[in-house]
């Protein structure tokens, strides 16, 4: 149990880390825009198929659609149930 609290924790604060930094102009080669890169790399094969069924909102802001809203419930559940 202890191992998969860990991981959703660690996903959860990435992930969290990608919704913050989305609303932030970055400029392309700084350490920054590195960050955002992994970030972004670590947690798309969570959000991109939810992207792909979920409808976006309506002026979504910088990227924070129901993909990511949905993630993020998901994670505060299983964070919940396992920790």
């Amino acid at each position: 149990m202890a191992i998969i609290c860990i991981v959703l924790l660690a996903f959860q604060f990435v992930f969290i880390l990608r919704i913050a930094m989305s609303f932030f102009p970055l400029k392309q080669r700084g350490t920054a825009a590195g960050v955002r890169d992994l970030a972004i790399l670590m947690t798309d094969p969570v959000v991109l198929p939810l992207r792909r069924k979920l409808p976006p909102l309506p002026g979504a802001l910088a990227g924070f659609g129901v993909a990511e809203i949905a993630v993020i419930l998901a994670l505060f559940m299983l964070t919940a149930i396992f920790c």
